[in-house]
């Protein structure tokens, strides 16, 4: 007797195998069994301890066809349909107690969760149990009416794709989601053929969830090895999908398919997502020791810092209809902060970036200023020190090079001599140290006092140059016809001799020298933005 057919859409699984809960195996030094994950026999019970975190299935390259479908459609064919048509079973019974989904195994609780809410179903098999086929692969049909029923989009019925008439039992779903967006008609994705059954890519999950949770895209650097998918990258800093690591790389595997175990694990944080956005991803990247996402650089967040820098009285102000774009303004302005207090420390030495909001009818109204951390100086008195500095390094800058025809290089070589020839390391180090005004007037400073005053000795002589930070160190770099290259006065007038066994002893020994060079004294450091050269 054929397998009874059981349930409405099948499909919900985890990102095992290219998916975030993955990912995780490897970060909490987790093993386990995930065998069957690409074949058609049940999946192997997880050991005990592995009921959250398993390892991706992408640790391994996936087969071209993972697994045979248990059903390409969901939903009721009419009578003579049935009879004619003997294919592969569909699950349209929901019940949250399966015997191949078992307490141990990472995607239970998504996948009983789900099926208790009529969701998800499985399959009543010969003899009368019920299972879930967590490896079994899902279609473009069956994802679609998952996303639309955790989206609780209103059904409706009208003409979108060629291939999906009215008599197919997808058809209301498929409208609706063409109706709020989800896909679209005529695309290169579609064109005017939908492919119900074709097993659906991660790479089209990442883009249909992308827009069912109105994520913004093109805003974090890609975590991923395999991909630049602005999709899949905004999927990984909403906690939705995170792939799997292998060899400490990350892996999406955008053009594998997604089986019913992850499927189950993306509509169940889909859900709780669009339910509590700010808690879920909190919670989600502490329980699973998620790395934040990398912001990309944001030219206006870099700007408006750097506004507020150059006139500490300021304040930016900035209004949101939402608490995520908040974060996304906190994240922004404080990251935007941190790189360029150490590219222009002259202008932020003893200042920190404090961000307020205030709840209003319409959303959020957020600002950001600057504080003084120092206990000797206040905002206003850090201004007048840094006026004065500049006035100070045009004036040195004019004496150094009295109209003279000079290249960049031979100017650079004599603002670096100049230094080490008047300043000196203090014996003990005051507040007024740190800053390019003790540089020029105490003739004092430790290495972030000698990149301030370096900073403006080369703006004076119309050089570009910022300053660079690593290792408690303070430094800088030049931008040359050659590229980019670095300068370290502080460290070769010190003659500090640092734990590699480096010395400086003669002259020019660390100006103008490759990264290489540098590495070899302070280690890995990041290079300068090249925004931050272009700022006047």
């Amino acid at each position: 007797m054929n397998r009874k057919i059981i349930s409405i859409l099948l499909c919900m699984a985890l990102f095992v195998s290219n998916l975030s809960v993955i990912s995780f195996a490897n970060i909490l030094d987790v093993e386990i069994d995930i065998g069957g994950l690409f074949d058609d026999e049940p999946i192997n019970p997880a050991p005990e301890d592995d009921n959250k975190v398993p390892d991706d299935a992408g640790n391994k390259e996936p087969d071209k066809e993972p697994n045979k479908k248990p059903g390409t459609s969901i939903g009721s064919k009419d009578d003579d349909e049935k009879e004619n048509e003997k294919k592969e079973e569909k699950p349209v019974v929901y019940n949250s107690v399966f015997t191949d989904v078992l307490k141990n195994h990472w995607f239970y609780a998504d996948v009983t969760d789900l099926a208790s809410k009529g969701i998800i179903a499985g399959y009543e098999e010969k003899d009368g149990s019920f299972t879930f086929r967590p490896t079994g692969a899902i279609t473009r049909a069956e994802f679609i009416k998952l996303v639309v029923e955790a989206m609780d989009f209103e059904l409706t019925a009208y003409p979108t794709f060629s291939d999906v008439t009215d008599n197919k039992w997808y058809y209301t779903y498929v409208s609706a989601a063409v109706k709020n967006g989800l896909i679209e008609v005529g695309t290169e994705d579609y064109g005017d053929v939908f492919g119900a059954d074709k097993a659906i890519t991660r790479k089209e999950v990442a883009k249909i969830l992308v827009k069912a949770a109105k994520l913004e895209t093109g805003k974090y650097k890609s975590p991923y090895a395999d991909t630049e998918d602005e999709n899949v990258v905004a999927l990984y800093a909403a906690c939705l999908m995170q792939g799997s690591i292998t060899n400490d790389s990350r892996f999406f595997y955008a053009d594998t398919g997604i089986v019913r175990s992850e499927t189950a694990a993306v509509i169940a944080r889909l859900i709780k997502y669009n339910a509590d956005k700010e808690g879920y991803v909190k919670s989600f990247m502490e329980e699973f020791k998620v790395p934040a996402p990398e912001l990309i650089a944001n030219a206006n967040y870099i700007e408006n810092t750097m506004d507020i820098g150059e006139n500490p009285m300021s304040v930016f102000s900035w209004h949101t209809s939402s608490s995520p774009s908040h974060n996304d303004f906190e994240i922004g302005m404080t990251d935007a902060f941190s790189g360029l207090f150490a590219a222009f420390p002259e202008i932020f030495t003893f200042t920190w970036i404090v961000i307020s909001k205030s709840e209003c009818t319409d959303g959020v109204d957020v600002s950001a200023r600057l504080v003084s951390k120092s206990d000797t100086f206040g905002m206003e008195e850090l201004h007048e020190m840094k006026c004065e500095a500049i006035n100070q390094a045009q004036s040195i800058a004019s004496f150094l090079f009295n109209g003279k025809e000079l290249s960049d290089s031979e100017k650079v070589k004599k603002i670096y001599s100049y230094l080490i020839e008047n300043l000196e390391y203090p014996e003990k180090a005051e507040d007024i140290h740190y800053t390019a005004y003790g540089a020029f007037t105490e003739k004092k400073a430790v290495c972030q006092g000698y990149a301030s005053a370096f900073n403006l000795l080369c703006r004076a002589a119309g050089i570009k140059c910022v300053g660079v930070s690593g290792g408690n160190h303070a430094w800088n770099a030049i931008k040359t016809e050659e590229g980019i290259l670095f300068c370290d006065a502080a460290t070769e007038d010190s003659s500090k001799k640092f734990s590699n066994g480096v010395e400086s002893k003669d002259e020019f020994n660390l100006c103008l020298v490759s990264y290489e060079e540098m590495e070899k004294l302070h280690g890995n450091f990041s290079v300068p933005l090249e925004i931050y050269f272009d700022m006047e």
